[in-house]
């Protein structure tokens, strides 16, 4: 793409946060060979510490501009971070957002002042404004170094971090290379833990579904019956009687809860009730509107409210809430509200709520044997018109979507690429699940590694702490749960494996949470992999159709819609709004560089 990017960090990027400076670096370079055989790769010095004691010591700064969440802070218990160190003399400087800084503002003034941090952690879809400021390193000379990466991540990964045909980022959590037949091996040998790539999911309170006429094995049956057995949760297990299989499956399940089901104090039930934002992943039942999406048939690119079925979408969307199937006030509650809702069983279907375990807890105390069940995604309505029968609801990126960048000035950058490659070896996935030897955290029973504290083996299961406050993240090791998998102090600052093939959960008998199980299950029909959904632009001109839809359309537009009474008054209405999304939206302007971006993917 030849073209100059306006300075801009898309919306996607999260600001609230870090500030600092850089930090230094070595004067003399000295990088450590890595080789990587099949899923294995081994660092010179690997076996040995002491080959590594004439190594300088290295530090490197690193700026996170996408995340807001961070574990639980540092533990002076965290055995990996410390095990690193010391393997290859490097250590991990953090750079911090100043209070009331945005990330644009900051990232200006540090390449200003010359001081950009040696790596950073970028979404993606910015990835290109931080190229156009000719400040990052590109990596193509080293990419011989990182063949362990280069495997687990496909094609459209790679393409995904490279810019006029010069590769700029590092792969960071994304989705395995299911393409390269020995991963697509280790995945199958993965059975017991690995889900594909999910997003989220659709739940529904099952008395209620209940007494909407429909059969099932209840959520705490269907747990029952997997640990007896040994397994995990399949498809089989979520059927539903009637089955819940196509859009109009999931009209009529709503409609039918609206006329037939009532709380027990005979208040009527909400069919479906979310959050305003969560209306960019709702109207997807339909068919992708939220996203910019390139038909794979024809190579047609379109974005938003001019998808060609975008007016009908609406047009149904008004009909859901004028018709009370979708909560009339899901624009104005507060989460507090809708919260209230769940837990009191007042609504039925939900997409995301601020404490899922206290609704599901509300239910189960107010209705013993009853759960919230997740929901299979319908096919979507306009499947068959627009070539697109998924289940679409969010486009993933193969990459992650956050990549590891690097400083165009920083001077140890073999080095540095040698240590992040090994930390996607099968030795380094064993030492992160279990901790380096000297913890002491685990003992071998039957030639097979186990916790020895029952305690920390829940704490890590479940994604939950101990009773005395500890989890996976006091020790630096692998969290099987939560959003920081990969815990470990010095490991929020490097490009992390797609998948943790060495889980601990392989160690053990099939460890079955139905509702974690299915809510996976169900999610990974929820996204789009094919690239052909782009959730956002890249730059300032095409990420503002894309801000325009999150915010005014979003706020405003739809208000407005959902206020009309009748046909006429409703294409006025949205006239008005495609009308203002060419002019502020900058629809037709942007159009044609996204069209060239799809064709740098997928052609």
């Amino acid at each position: 793409m030849k073209k100059t990017i306006p300075v801009l960090l898309c919306f996607a990027l999260l600001i609230s946060m870090f500030v600092g400076c850089t930090g230094g670096q070595t004067e003399q370079t000295s990088s450590l060979s890595s080789t990587a055989g099949g899923q294995t790769s081994t660092a010179a010095g690997g076996s040995a510490a002491a080959s590594n004691e004439d190594l300088p010591w290295l530090t490197y700064t690193f700026l996170d501009v996408r995340n807001t969440i961070q574990p639980d802070g540092e533990s002076s218990k965290d055995a990996v971070t410390p095990y690193l160190e010391e393997k290859f003399r490097i250590k991990m400087d953090y750079v911090t957002f100043g209070e009331g800084q945005g990330a644009k503002e900051r990232l200006n003034m540090m390449i200003a002042a010359g001081n950009l941090a040696d790596v950073i952690l970028v979404p993606n879809p910015d990835l290109p404004w931080l190229v156009s400021m000719d400040v990052l390193m590109p990596l193509d000379d080293y990419v011989d170094r990182i063949p362990t990466m280069r495997k687990w991540v496909n094609e459209l990964g790679w393409k995904m971090m490279t810019f006029d045909d010069k590769l700029y980022g590092l792969p960071n959590y994304g989705q395995p290379n299911l393409e390269d037949p020995e991963i697509a091996a280790i995945i199958a040998d993965s059975d017991k833990f690995y889900y594909p790539p999910s997003s989220g999911s659709l739940k529904v309170n099952e008395k209620i579904l209940e007494q909407a006429g429909y059969k099932f094995k209840t959520l705490a049956e269907i747990q029952a019956q997997c640990e007896k057995e040994g397994r995990r949760p399949t498809w089989d297990d979520l059927a539903l009687d009637p089955p819940i299989e196509t859009f109009d499956d999931f009209e009529k399940l709503l409609y039918t809860i609206r006329d037939n089901v009532k709380t027990d104090a005979g208040l009527p039930v909400i069919p479906l009730s979310i959050n305003d934002w969560a209306i960019l992943h709702i109207q997807n039942l339909f068919a992708p509107s939220s996203q910019w999406w390139r038909n794979p048939e024809t190579n047609e690119v379109t974005g938003y409210v001019n998808h060609p079925w975008a007016k009908d979408v609406y047009r149904d969307l008004v009909t859901w809430v004028q018709d009370g199937i979708l909560d009339p006030d899901y624009l104005v509650q507060k989460q507090e509200q809708m919260q209230e809702k769940y837990a009191s069983g007042r609504a039925a279907v939900l997409y995301s709520v601020p404490n899922m375990m206290a609704c599901r807890d509300a239910v189960r105390t107010a209705n013993p044997g009853y759960d919230f069940r997740p929901l299979r995604w319908p096919t979507t309505k306009y499947g068959e018109t627009v070539n697109y029968s998924n289940h679409a609801v969010d486009g993933v990126y193969p990459c992650g979507f956050g990549n590891m960048v690097i400083n165009k000035d920083f001077k140890e950058t073999e080095r540095l690429l040698d240590y992040f490659e090994y930390l996607w070896s099968e030795e380094f996935l064993d030492i992160i699940t279990w901790g380096p030897e000297s913890a002491g955290l685990y003992e071998v029973v039957d030639g097979k590694k186990q916790f020895l504290d029952e305690d920390l083996f829940q704490s890590v299961r479940t994604g939950t702490k101990t009773p005395d406050g500890r989890a996976a993240s006091t020790y630096g090791i692998y969290d099987c749960i939560n959003y920081y998998s990969y815990s470990a102090r010095a490991l929020l600052g490097a490009p992390m494996h797609p998948f943790n093939y060495k889980n601990m959960l392989g160690n053990y008998p099939v460890q079955v949470d139905a509702y974690t199980n299915l809510t996976k299950l169900v999610g990974s029909e929820g996204v789009v992999t094919d690239g052909s959904v782009l959730s956002s632009g890249y730059d300032e001109l095409t990420t503002t159709p894309t801000n325009w839809f999150a915010y005014d359309f979003r706020s405003k537009a739809i208000a407005e819609l959902i206020a009309t009474k009748s046909d006429a008054e409703f294409d006025a209405v949205w006239d008005k709004w495609v009308a203002d999304f060419e002019v502020n939206g900058k629809y037709s302007e942007a159009l044609p560089y996204m069209e060239q971006r799809y064709a740098s993917l997928l052609d």
